[in-house]
């Protein structure tokens, strides 16, 4: 009788993980965008380690605005100073003008267009992770935009930008803040609204309450009448890739 127990037993706790594992064992990816789960018209799959997802979809939740350019085959995505532009079958991708290399180029599958997820939502300034015993992906993206003297955070990292000054010297543009972190891993940018970027060399002028002041410098070019809109912060991520963290509004 014992004998008979212990078999009934295995043999249900067995088939009660069937399901369970062909659910992994498929492929199948789920996508998490904050807490709400994600529904594609066309299934996430993996590919060369990395998720691409049906592009206009996962844009969308961004609030981005998106555009598909067919002759060229190029996605458009532009959500206030970022705007990023992705080639099916290219395996690099311009981030506000400049060539970023991609781990997988965004390609046509089964009629849609599949972008790399990581990639996208990253520059977007979300953190995403990847649970591989359930093959899930989640974003999570806060509301990273600020206005100008207001301070913000990004995981551990603390920062903010108080203001800009034109005034000081003719053709340069200062950039005024404080970061928590290590100013020469930090990336500076301002853009205008027509997605024209400007990079700035970060210096740190002192020290206070913690925060190092700095004093972002952007040579403003002679040829364009550049109006600032935009401040972006960008730093490394644990894969030493360029993510934004933080974009603040110029008023």
């Amino acid at each position: 009788m014992g004998k008979y127990l212990a078999l009934v037993v295995l043999v249900s706790v067995t088939l009660s993980l069937i399901p369970l594992q062909h659910a992994y064992a498929d492929g199948q990816i789920t996508v998490w965008y904050n807490d709400k789960k994600l529904v594609f018209d066309a299934k996430p799959y993996a590919k060369d380690g990395r998720t691409l997802v049906p592009f206009r979809k996962i844009l969308e939740e961004f609030g981005t605005k998106v555009s598909w350019d067919s002759e060229r085959q190029v996605v458009i995505a532009t959500k206030n100073a970022t705007k990023v532009s992705l080639k099916i079958g290219t395996n690099y991708a311009y981030v506000n003008g400049s060539k970023v290399n991609l781990d997988v180029p965004p390609e046509i599958s089964g009629g849609r267009t599949f972008v790399p997820l990581r990639f996208i939502s990253e520059n977007l300034g979300a953190e995403v992770k990847w649970e591989g015993s359930t093959n899930t992906v989640s974003i999570t993206y806060n509301n990273n935009s600020y206005k100008l003297g207001q301070g913000g955070t990004y995981k551990d990292l603390k920062f903010s930008i108080s203001k800009i000054d034109t005034s000081s010297e003719q053709g340069v543009l200062k950039v005024i803040g404080k970061l928590n972190f290590d100013a020469s891993s930090a990336v500076l940018e301002v853009a205008d609204e027509y997605g024209y970027v400007l990079p700035a060399d970060i210096a740190i002028t002192g020290k206070s309450g913690g925060m190092n002041n700095i004093e972002g410098k952007v040579i403003l070019p002679g040829c364009h009448n550049f109006i600032s809109k935009y401040v972006v912060i960008k730093k490394p991520n644990s894969e030493n890739k360029i993510v934004k963290i933080a974009e603040y509004e110029v008023l």
